[in-house]
């Protein structure tokens, strides 16, 4: 550790908070990071849905929820470092370290739920973007098993020996808690793998780019390092109880895998809702709003309901519509020599097509381009007499 000399010529520190004693401020210092980190992308995720009248959904929710919840859960890590966490429990005062313990405690459950949220928020996107039977049954299947696990996991961390103090941690308490975080960590595994394996699932079979597909199963993938970060968590908490007299220093890489693991399952919950990701959900196939991919496209929703994203299937009907009416335009035909029309022996009726205008005095934006049309349509029944002009 770099020293240096003061004025009065008596030996100081550069740092007197990160020491060979004192070991807190490593837990602080990740802590702060990672929840700047997902704050910035809670931020990013609720810019992505605006409207949010419109387009915030349940999954959304779940993310903002899970957020607020790690932001609590950060104050129980400064409140343990605060009382003793990353200092030897020889130097801890008994109710130091007696609060330490209760604030680790808390950050526990607090951990359970932030995971849990973060979990049922992508399994809502995954129902959200479902649109055939079978995919909105599997991911109906996957937000049930979330919540019974989320609720087992509670269940086994606050539930210990202890009954009147079970934030207290002693030797005869190891097994009990080795049994429960194993248990916890391998499903949580599961469930992991089973929500990167669903976007393949989702997009196999459908008629689309090859680079969209990846694209699509990408954005899911970055749950990969949540199972990295789960498997480090539980190493260390094995090490951890194998010397729980020292609980106040060995708990300090415990919780940083803890803080990274909490905190990367939220981020990588909010990946898939980037821009990159949006633009292959607008497929045509995926049910996932037009909107969430260009609040500027062509499409919009109305009021509490969101127009599907089919501009492909919507681009081809288009196409056709047009072909189809210039085939069957008189005037026009293949073959057969324009007709010189005589307007004045005849008379029009015009009839309008326009925006219809509902209760609350807003346009109903989708009466119109529901039709695969952008602009309004004027259309005229014209009734005349013509005459074919004879050459000479």
């Amino acid at each position: 550790m770099a020293t240096g000399s003061d004025p009065t010529g008596a030996e100081s520190t550069w740092s007197h908070v990160i020491s060979q004693q004192n070991h807190g401020a490593l837990v602080s210092i990740a802590t702060s990071l990672l929840l700047a980190g997902t704050v910035l992308l809670l931020i990013i995720r609720l810019a992505i849905r605006w409207p949010w009248k419109k387009l915030v959904g349940w999954d959304d929710a779940a993310a903002v929820i899970g957020s607020l919840l790690a932001v609590g859960q950060s104050v129980t890590m400064y409140r343990a470092v605060y009382h003793g966490l990353g200092r030897h429990s020889e130097e801890l005062e008994v109710h130091a370290l007696e609060q330490m313990e209760k604030a680790i405690y808390t950050g526990d459950l607090l951990f359970i739920c932030v995971v849990s949220a973060s979990k049922l928020a992508v399994s809502l996107l995954l129902y959200r973007l479902s649109s055939v039977p079978r995919t909105i049954m599997a991911a109906h299947i996957l937000m049930t098993f979330v919540g019974i696990w989320s609720v087992a996991s509670l269940l086994a961390v606050s539930l210990r020996p202890r009954i009147p103090t079970p934030w207290t941690l002693r030797p005869a308490d190891a097994s009990h808690l080795i049994t429960a975080w194993t248990g916890i960590g391998a499903v949580s595994c599961l469930v992991e793998f089973a929500f990167m394996a669903f976007p393949v699932f989702l997009v196999y079979g459908l008629q689309m780019p090859l680079a969209s597909k990846l694209t699509v199963v990408t954005g899911f993938a970055f749950r990969l390092p949540v199972i990295v970060f789960t498997i480090l968590r539980f190493d260390a908490f094995r090490n951890t109880l194998g010397n729980v007299a020292d609980i106040s220093w060995t708990y300090v890489l415990l919780a940083i895998y803890t803080e990274l693991e909490m905190h990367a399952s939220l981020m990588a919950a909010t990946i898939p809702c980037m821009h990159i990701f949006l633009r292959s959900f607008n497929t045509g196939f995926l049910a996932t709003t037009a909107l969430q991919v260009d609040s500027n496209g062509t499409m919009s929703a109305t009021k509490g309901e969101s127009s599907y994203a089919m501009k492909t299937v919507r681009s081809r009907h288009r196409q056709n519509s047009q072909a189809r009416s210039w085939d069957r335009d008189p005037i026009h035909e293949r073959g057969k020599s324009p007709m010189k029309l005589n307007p004045e022996q005849g008379h029009t009726v015009s009839n309008i097509t326009h925006r219809d205008r509902r209760a609350d005095d807003e346009v109903d934006t989708g009466s119109v381009e529901s039709d695969g049309s952008d602009r309004i349509m004027v259309r005229k029944t014209v009734q005349i007499d013509y005459s074919r002009a004879t050459s000479r």
